[in-house]
């Protein structure tokens, strides 16, 4: 009779220590689900944030593309009906003729590219708060032009801002330069121009 009751305990121990066993294997498992499910999902999140910030700067930098090459049409059109790149022109018969070229030349022309890509911005209306921020930044004139032989560079360093992405604080300022060159717009460089004259003069042309 001992002997049996002996047996019986036995195997409710065993029993016992199986079930503790199959949950002890079985939380393991739902923990490493867990904290790998959360992984997963701050990776998603991670790579939808990146994803939003990349859209948000093509869409910038698509307006402001679109927008140089309409200002550097009207700024190089201004300045060449105006003959604003010549030093002191004088007109004969309708036609400028000049000894040199304007000494402020490249200085003036981005002088007016900026205020006349002021004008091209003040005219666009955006829904979106990035390019709300844009148009903010170009109206106030926080941006920079250098234009040298070949190429208008409109430089901008002050978009962006602060995000809280999981607890952590994001400092996202991208830096966009875009370069508009004369020669891809089948525009000749204010030089070029001069030159080609000097070549013409004293020249009779039938």
């Amino acid at each position: 009779m001992k002997l049996k009751i002996l047996e019986n305990k036995r195997g409710e121990i065993s029993i016992l220590l199986l079930v503790i066993l199959i949950l002890l294997v079985a939380s393991a498992a739902l923990f490493t689900l867990a904290t790998s499910s959360g992984k997963v999902e701050a990776k998603i999140v991670s790579a939808g944030f990146l994803e939003n910030l990349n859209l948000k700067q093509n869409h910038i930098e698509y307006y402001l593309d679109q927008a140089g090459k309409n200002v550097l049409a009207k700024t190089y059109k201004e300045f060449a009906e105006e003959n604003n790149y010549i030093n002191n022109p004088v007109s004969v018969e309708g036609v400028a003729e000049f000894g040199e070229l304007h000494a402020k030349l490249k200085e003036n022309f981005g002088k007016e590219f900026k205020e006349n890509l002021k004008i091209e911005f003040a005219s666009y209306g955006f829904e979106i708060d990035s390019l709300k921020q844009l148009k903010k930044i170009i109206l106030d004139g926080n941006f920079e032009i250098v234009v040298d032989d070949d190429n208008v560079i409109l430089s901008v360093d002050s978009l962006g801002g602060n995000y809280s992405l999981e607890n952590i604080e994001i400092n996202y300022m991208p830096k966009i330069k875009l370069k508009f060159n004369f020669e891809e717009f089948g525009l000749h460089s204010f030089e070029e121009v001069y030159n080609i004259k000097e070549l013409c003069k004293g020249e009779n042309v039938d």
